[in-house]
């Protein structure tokens, strides 16, 4: 089982400004599975560390260095979302979607899910319904009846955000 302070390392990656999702998930494959340390180890490491280890620009430390400092907010917030009934599903556990994982690859997939409900639906065959805020009439008509043949023909619906 994992940990609230793992949950929050996870956070921690998973919110890093500036990065694209790639870069989170290779830093994320690197530690854990190519080098086999970590989190705590690799929030343990200082600047220079971090520096001729991964070879990190000042920019991504600046952002490692702050998101160091955020660690003990991540933890606060973590347990907040599980005392909520959240499920917080890292990319490589095994309550990940595999179908998200598969469809998005590493490039795409996020780091960390925020999940409230059934997350084993998550590996369930499931449909988005997606849209625009600014959508029209003829548009949310339309979304609505997807919706009810759905929910009719107990289909899961996933929905981001």
């Amino acid at each position: 089982m994992i940990g609230i302070q793992d949950y929050a390392y996870w956070m921690a990656f998973s919110h890093l400004p500036r990065w694209k999702t790639e870069r989170i998930n290779r830093l994320i494959i690197d530690i854990l599975q190519e080098r086999n340390i970590s989190f705590n180890d690799f929030f343990d490491m200082n600047e220079n560390d971090w520096s001729g280890e991964f070879n990190f620009n000042s920019k991504e430390l600046d952002d490692l260095k702050a998101a160091k400092l955020e660690l003990p907010n991540y933890s606060f917030l973590a347990e907040d979302l599980l005392n909520q009934g959240f499920d917080l599903v890292p990319v490589n556990s095994e309550k990940y979607s595999k179908v998200l994982k598969h469809n998005l690859k590493t490039k795409y997939s996020p780091s960390l899910l925020y999940v409230k409900g059934n997350v084993e639906l998550l590996n369930e065959p499931s449909i988005a319904i997606v849209g625009s805020r600014n959508a029209s009439s003829v548009s949310l008509n339309f979304t609505k009846k997807v919706a009810q043949n759905a929910v009719n023909n107990h289909e899961i619906v996933v929905s981001g955000f």
